[in-house]
């Protein structure tokens, strides 16, 4: 086996680096599925903290690679259930009356017929 030059993302400091990475996110994806599973819309501190997570230069370390591969079936996981919690959301949505604002008396029939554009 071929040892693996040395560059960005290799050595214990990238090893650290992309450790952090995942604890943070995997704290943020945990939250937001919380938030879900509660039947709560995911706040906004718990999205500022996954926008806000900027992963490490490639490579991920060999000894993560476990740990990235469960935390992207978290990832799809949680995002099916925000999916499925958005369409529910939009159906109620959807079939909630239409009402109508009610017509005041005072207001003009047309708009813009008192309008003077050219003053």
């Amino acid at each position: 086996m071929t040892a693996r030059p040395a560059g960005p993302g290799t050595g214990p400091g990238a090893d650290a680096a992309w450790a952090g990475y995942l604890d943070a996110l995997e704290a943020a994806v945990r939250a937001m599925d919380g938030q879900l599973l509660d039947g709560q819309v995911p706040t906004a501190d718990t999205l500022g903290a996954l926008a806000g997570l900027t992963p490490p230069a490639p490579p991920v370390p060999d000894r993560l690679q476990d740990r990235r591969a469960l935390l992207l079936a978290m990832l799809h996981d949680v995002t099916g259930r925000a999916t499925a919690r958005r369409d529910a959301v939009a159906a109620e949505l959807a079939a909630l009356p239409h009402r109508r604002a009610p017509r005041r008396a005072d207001a003009p029939a047309t708009l813009g017929s008192t309008l003077d554009i050219l003053g």
